[in-house]
This record gives C-alpha cells, sequence and structure tokens, in this order.
C-alpha cells in the first residue's frame, strides 16, 4: 500500500513537473503574445500603408499620363489661338483707324457747319449794327467733339466693334475685350457709339 501511495505520488508529481514545465514553457510564450499582436497590427497596418501608397501611386501615374498627353497639345493649340488673335487684333486696329478717319472727316464737316453759321451770325450781328465777334463763343459752344459724336452715332446709330458677335459667354467675352482694350483704351470704348463695345 505504501508502494501504491508512492506511484501514485511519483506519477502525480511527473504529471505536475510536466505540467510545471509546460506552463513554464507556454508561460514564455504567452509572454511575447502583447509583443507578436503589437507586431502583426504593426505588420498589417504597413501591408495597408504599402498597398494605399501604391494604389495611389499607380493613379497618380495614370493621371500624368494623360496630363502629358493632353498638355503635348498646348503648343498647337497655343500656336493655332495666338494667329487668330493676333487677325482679330489687327482687324479690330483696322476698324479702329478707319473709325478714327470718319471721325476726322466728321469733324471737318462740323468745322464747315462752324465756319458756316459763324459767317451768317456775323454778318447778322453786323447788320443790326453789334459786334460780330460776340457771337464767336456761342457759335463755338455748339460745335466740337460733343457735337461730331452726336452726329456720328445719329448718321451712324448702330456701330459696336463687337456687332452682332455672341457675347454670352463669359470666355468669349473676356477674350474679346482682352483684345479690344489693347487696340481702343477702355475709356474710349464706352464713350465712343452708343456705350457699346
Amino acid at each position: 500500500m505504501v508502494t501504491r501511495i508512492n506511484n501514485d505520488l511519483q506519477e502525480r508529481l511527473r504529471k505536475a513537473e510536466e505540467a510545471e514545465n509546460a506552463v513554464n514553457r507556454l508561460g514564455g510564450l504567452a509572454a511575447e503574445a502583447p509583443v507578436l499582436r503589437h507586431e502583426l497590427a504593426r505588420a498589417q497596418r504597413q501591408q495597408g500603408w504599402d498597398r494605399a501608397r501604391k494604389n495611389a501611386m499607380e493613379e497618380c501615374n495614370r493621371k500624368m499620363e494623360t496630363v502629358y498627353e493632353k498638355q503635348a497639345r498646348v503648343p498647337q493649340l497655343l500656336e493655332e489661338v495666338s494667329t487668330m488673335v493676333s487677325s482679330l487684333y489687327q482687324l479690330f486696329k483696322e476698324i479702329d483707324s478707319q473709325r478714327r478717319e470718319a471721325l476726322e472727316q466728321m469733324a471737318i464737316v462740323d468745322r464747315v457747319d462752324y465756319e458756316a453759321e459763324l459767317t451768317d451770325m456775323e454778318a447778322e450781328q453786323e447788320a443790326m449794327g453789334r459786334d460780330p465777334g460776340s457771337v464767336e463763343y456761342l457759335v463755338a459752344s455748339r460745335h466740337g467733339y460733343a457735337r461730331v459724336k452726336k452726329m456720328m452715332d445719329e448718321t451712324f446709330p448702330n456701330f459696336s466693334y463687337l456687332k452682332d458677335c455672341d457675347m454670352e459667354d463669359p470666355m468669349r467675352r473676356d477674350v474679346a475685350q482682352f483684345i479690344l482694350a489693347h487696340v481702343v483704351p477702355i475709356e474710349e470704348i464706352s464713350v465712343v457709339h452708343n456705350a457699346e463695345i
């Protein structure tokens, strides 16, 4: 019976020692668990970042390929637009030059009218025995730039640099005004003919 007790005790001791060894072995392994969890989470985050970085870089490369393809068209389009802008600028200059020459001719008409009116009024003043020089300022006040402009507006009422142009589109309007401003001073544009461009 003593032998049996010893055998039981020895068996239990052996199992307890095995369990103790297993616990010691698993305890060391268990102590690594928080570190391993942290490293695994970090590795998974890094994989996510690497994947997101790779996807974003691929998309960036695709977008930039499109950008380069589109930018390659810019030199030709800029050349075409520059040619058209230059043509429109030259046309505006020719229109403005001819318009100024027409204004000069209308100013001659006004000057002739001034001379005729002054001569008639001086003759009237002399016939009434008055000083003919007194009417000169009165006649002059009825002539000059304001009258020339009025005669131009009455004779050519619909003049506009951009007549019959569709100015609804803001870009078209801005381009036209930009080019026109290089030909005619902007303050003059609003003064000349019906305050239209």
